[in-house]
């Protein structure tokens, strides 16, 4: 999210726009330092890219660059909370 966002190729507000200023409140790094419970894999899977996350609201699989990206820029809606 940060890298698309810098280079200005982040859709932002139904593509109007191609960066966001909170980029960084949606990026995966913000995720894993405040909501990303662990990591997990299919069985027998090295990769582990499932992520589990917890947030005031619930808890789950989730969410993926494009889910983070669509509730995120594109909406222009700027906290996971």
């Amino acid at each position: 999210m940060n890298v698309v966002n810098e280079i200005g190729a982040l859709p932002t507000r139904n593509f109007q726009q191609s960066q966001f200023e909170n980029a960084e409140l949606i990026s995966g790094e913000y995720m894993a330092e405040t909501i990303l419970v662990k990591n997990q894999a299919c069985w027998a899977c090295p990769i582990a890219c499932t992520r589990i996350t917890k947030t005031s609201h619930s808890e789950g699989e989730g969410p993926e660059y494009e889910t983070a990206w669509a509730f995120g820029a594109q909406l222009a809606s700027p906290t996971w909370s």
